[in-house]
């Protein structure tokens, strides 16, 4: 922290890009979703999620590989229902 107060501007971009990660986040399968956080988000090894997940691997990387993609096209759904939302 740099002891400066928070920009109010810089505050409610930063808010803004939650809401529409959540909203993208919301449409996804839960299976997927799960995986696709931990990895993308929090940053946990693939091995690790399978133990923490329960289920091989192999599986994790499959439901990564299909999360991206279900990622993807919800992000387009939601920039097609709010244009001009993001410039």
């Amino acid at each position: 922290a740099t002891g400066h107060p928070p920009d109010p501007e810089e505050a409610l971009i930063a808010a803004q890009a939650q809401a529409r990660l959540r909203a993208v986040l919301d449409e996804m399968d839960l299976e997927k979703r799960v995986v696709f956080v931990m990895y993308e988000i929090d940053e946990v090894p693939c091995e690790q999620i399978a133990e923490m997940v329960g289920v091989p691997v192999g599986t994790v990387h499959s439901r990564l590989h299909t999360a991206r993609k279900e990622f993807q096209r919800a992000a387009e759904r939601w920039q097609k229902r709010h244009p001009g939302a993001l410039r």
